[in-house]
């Protein structure tokens, strides 16, 4: 039987430093049924971490953290190790529309997602922490609950952070460098009405965008966007292809285009844009806009800059 924490009056399992607790194909459950709010709070210590584990070789599921919450659920100093593939969610770690702190923390499997976060999330901070899990990608998480992700993580070499993108609409969203990639499925647009949408990616980061969709920045109006990708000569933004994506009909994805409403002070500097159907589509932007400065274009399907 899973394992499940939550009652109608609110139910917290509270597991104690040096704890181990092994499960034979099940998975832990939290405020995951409807009516019945539960939390966890499982703090060990950096002597003495908590352990959730499969029995012998039983394959196990994880832990699910639904959308019920009994109030934050605390994660610190704990191993979640070796869950497998076959049973429950596609996440060792999946958390729903609830508070949650996680820190100092490792996360093993072979689940498709290392840690899946939901949209919804309130993500007070998730730093310390290793993610040596997820067949595709170590996180999935949404642009808005971002910056609570520390640079002080570890990630899996080779495995992205699936970045749930919506409209960029808020002033100086920033896309920290986390040591991995980033893969984003969907076209996006940087834009608002008021004109202070803004898209920041730190120096080194990567991006893979899936086949057949392409980043907007601006349009013909009322919104305004503003891109301000600055690298250096040692950690040079990139935004390429997710080369896993392509299909006979589109073996590319579509680059930038920008329109009238571009935001003046829309820059790249050191960025690296390859695998596009085109780079840069210009038509109608400004003169003198974006600024383009020791960039390099590669592998663009029709044109560089048009």
């Amino acid at each position: 039987t899973d394992v499940s924490v939550g009652s109608t009056t609110g139910a917290t399992l509270t597991i104690t430093p040096g704890a181990s607790l092994a499960f034979d194909n099940v998975y832990m459950r939290v405020g995951d049924d409807f009516n019945k709010p539960g939390k966890l709070i499982a703090e060990g210590t950096a002597s003495d971490s908590i352990k959730f584990i499969g029995l012998a070789s039983a394959p196990w599921g994880g832990i699910k953290i639904g959308d019920y919450s009994a109030g934050e659920s605390i994660i610190k100093y704990a191993q979640v190790k070796n869950v497998t593939n076959n049973v429950n969610t596609d996440a060792v770690i999946d958390i729903g529309k609830t508070a949650v702190t996680i820190s100092n923390s490792t996360f093993s499997g072979t689940k498709m997602y290392g840690v899946d976060i939901d949209d919804l999330v309130t993500l007070n901070s998730f730093s310390n922490n290793v993610v040596a899990a997820g067949t595709k990608y170590s996180m999935r998480i949404s642009m808005e609950e971002l910056l609570a992700v520390g640079k002080t993580n570890t990630f899996q070499t080779g495995k992205d952070v699936f970045l749930r993108v919506g409209l960029v609409n808020k002033a100086n969203t920033i896309w920290q460098n986390l040591g991995v990639p980033y893969y984003v499925d969907n076209t996006f647009t940087v834009g608002s009405v008021d004109g202070t949408a803004s898209l920041l990616p730190e120096a080194g980061v990567t991006v893979r965008m899936k086949a057949n969709t392409g980043i907007f920045i601006g349009n013909t109006g009322p919104e305004k966007g503003t891109i301000k990708a600055i690298g250096t000569t040692s950690a040079k933004i990139t935004f390429t292809l997710a080369t896993e994506t392509t299909t006979t009909d589109y073996p590319y994805w579509l680059g930038f285009k920008m329109y009238s409403y571009v935001g003046n002070e829309t820059k790249f500097d050191y960025v690296i844009i390859s695998k596009a159907k085109e780079g840069m589509d210009l038509t109608g932007t400004p003169a003198g806009l974006p600024v383009i400065s020791n960039s390099l274009f590669q592998d663009i399907t029709e044109y560089g800059i048009f």
